[in-house]
């Protein structure tokens, strides 16, 4: 006899059996525990080859959409041509909101790939990690450019075709990147193929906080369940021991709207990664609600501090016209436990999402896509999740953003929706972070893209204090140009995602990456560092007193430069620690003027080997590090 249980939620562990969960229809699922992929390559990336810049299509990533989807998205695109704009005249001033300023800010990409997904990961001590279709850069926290790799070229080192067992990369895409602030690490995931015979989740771990010094990569199936399927569109976030891994499985030659069959999560054991040990992953998958397919699942990760456990994801109804479902998902285990448990909520908004339409370009005939409503991103801070994605303003009719608040999401979780617009431009493709000081507070910083009539496509960043007050929509990079990568006079892919990482080392700051039109109507990446000015949110701007700019060379033999940037006076000290923890160097200076200031410090009596460097300003709380190396 099947039993269904009557409440709205119920905690299972995963198994293979089916089990029914709330009285509104059925949640069934298959688990594969404990599948293990021996690690790919082990190589330096300073070996690897080195590609130059270029274009490259993708042209089955996420196909051209179909069927219900098109459709939908026709008439969506129809209402706002025959209907037009409306003005909204009762748009609130909210000037009285602290507002992001821009502190730097620098092209992360010349010419990107189509579309120009954009995602951004920086470490503590300063690497700025930005990867985009198709290519992974690396800079300092001052813009300078230090090393590019396509994604084919990445997992390859000594010219070899098939090292370690990662097969030949010919078309790679969608690249996420994320900083794991605990092992002070990044992870880089993406995905190789677009039809059964080659499909592959390619998942980086660096081998410390630079990224120039190696990296553990493997590789996942992408056809799992076997047929003639293949992943699409990760997504990725991170608790205490694990990574998180969504994709959506889609079936060969025909559109995704159609050829969808199912999402599915990975569980990984990130230390395996980090360690280079053989990869352990659990696989979540048939995850139905009365026979109907839930898709495109989104983790939605700890704002502040990473979970000790399990994870949190969002899935709504992205290709319907208007809908208020929104899915709420739980593993509540580490892989190491055990079987997963999972559980699932179905919840309704306040206010509806919907289809957004395509984004205007100033050149009549010029559009750029906006796919679906589908939840881009989010965090869990103080007892509720705040989550992002595009949606139609139905007041407007142009594409907006929807910022979802779910509250009480442990027991009796309710969303309220605020739709972010603006009467004169587009807004696409939102990714948000938790922008409060870890205590009660739920402040929080969305970047997202623009475009209209009348403004090039750029990058913009709002942010929402406290008291859940915006401010007005700052437009962190005009447009120079239009977005006609692929084809004349057409709706172009526009990047499906943006990117944004708080500074660990800096409160008040955080990184953003976006798509901009560039001045030879190219797609091009833009990235950003913005200041909060704001006592929830960041040190206050006397007490942000100096940064580093630069430590060359590096390599060093006999001298290391530092070139520091100091915003009041003061006195500070240098130390050089060894691998050992032990101080090596120690030094006290004094900034006599506000402004760069370079220090030489003598380093010939030190053995080879990787050292960091340590400053810290006289009645300051903040300490900055980098490491360097030592040549023999």
């Amino acid at each position: 006899m099947k039993m269904r249980f009557i409440n709205l939620v119920s905690i299972m562990v995963l198994c293979a059996m089916t089990v029914f969960v709330n009285a509104q229809g059925a949640l069934t699922y298959k688990v594969k525990t404990g599948l293990k992929f021996g690690i790919a390559n082990d190589f330096n990336p300073n070996l690897a080859e080195s590609t130059p810049i270029g274009t490259y299509y993708i042209s089955k990533a996420m196909p051209e959409p179909a069927g219900k989807k098109v459709n939908h998205k026709n008439e969506v695109n129809q209402i706002r041509t025959i209907e037009g704009v409306k003005y909204n005249q009762h748009r609130v001033d909210r000037r009285t909101v602290s507002v992001p300023t821009v502190v730097e800010g620098f092209e992360g990409s010349i010419g990107g790939g189509v579309p120009n997904d954009n995602n951004i990961a920086v470490s503590r001590s300063g690497w700025v990690v930005s990867v985009l279709n198709t290519n992974i850069r690396v800079y300092n926290d001052t813009g300078k450019w230090l090393k590019n790799w396509s994604l084919e070229a990445f997992p390859r080192s000594l010219g070899n075709d098939n090292p370690g067992g990662v097969g030949v990369l010919d078309r790679s895409y969608d690249p996420k990147i994320v900083y794991d602030d605990i092992a002070d690490k990044f992870i880089i995931v993406y995905l190789e193929g677009s039809e059964s015979t080659d499909t592959r989740i390619i998942v980086c771990f660096s081998k410390t906080d630079n990224p120039l010094e190696g990296w553990n990569v493997y590789e996942l199936t992408g056809n799992p369940f076997g047929g003639k399927t293949w992943s699409d569109y990760p997504v990725i976030s991170l608790s205490e021991q694990d990574l998180y891994i969504t994709v959506n499985i889609v079936k060969d030659s025909v559109d995704w709207t159609v050829g969808f069959t199912q999402s599915v999560i990975w569980q990984v054991h990130k230390e395996d990664g980090f360690k280079g040990d053989s990869l352990r992953a659990n696989l979540i998958g048939d995850i139905q609600l009365d026979g109907r397919y839930i898709w495109n699942i989104c983790g939605i990760p700890g704002g502040y501090n990473q979970f000790k456990a399990g994870m949190f994801f969002l899935s709504v109804r992205p290709s319907d016209m208007q809908n208020d479902t929104v899915f709420l998902h739980r593993i509540h285990s580490n892989l190491l436990d055990g079987e997963p448990v999972y559980s699932l909520k179905v919840l309704t908004t306040n206010k509806p999402y919907g289809l957004p339409p395509d984004g205007y370009q100033p050149q009549a005939g010029f559009r750029l896509q906006t796919n679906d409503a589908r939840v881009l991103s989010g965090f869990t801070h103080n007892n509720e999740i705040q989550y992002v994605q595009t949606t139609k303003n139905f007041q407007n009719n142009r594409s907006a953003i929807y910022h979802g608040i779910i509250s009480d999401i442990y027991s009796n979780p309710t969303i309220t929706g605020n739709i972010i617009s603006d009467d004169s431009l587009d807004l696409a493709y939102p990714s948000m972070v938790y922008a409060g000081d870890g205590k009660w507070n739920s402040n929080a910083v969305i970047t997202f893209s623009h475009v209209s009539e009348n403004h090039f496509p750029g990058s913009s960043i709002i942010y929402m204090n406290n008291s859940k007050e915006y401010s007005n929509i700052i437009r962190i990079k005009n447009g120079e140009g239009l977005i006609n990568t692929f084809l004349n006079d057409s709706t172009e892919r526009w990047g499906d995602y943006t990117g944004i990482q708080r500074d660990y080392s800096n409160p008040g700051f955080f990184w953003t990456s976006g798509s901009f039109g560039n001045k030879f109507d190219k797609n091009s990446t833009w990235i950003n560092k913005v200041l909060i000015n704001d006592m929830n949110v960041s040190i206050q701007p006397a007490k942000i007193k100096y940064r580093v700019e630069n430590a060359f060379p590096n390599p060093a033999k006999d001298i290391l430069q530092l070139e520091l940037f100091f915003v009041q006076t003061g006195k500070f000290s240098i130390k050089i620690i060894d691998m050992n923890g032990r101080i090596v160097f120690e030094e006290s200076h004094s900034a006599e003027q506000i402004g760069r200031y370079r220090s030489y410090i003598d380093i010939s009596k030190l053995t080879g080997g990787i050292y960091t460097y340590q400053i810290l300003q006289e009645n300051s709380p903040q300490i900055i590090s980098g490491k360097f190396l030592v040549e023999e």
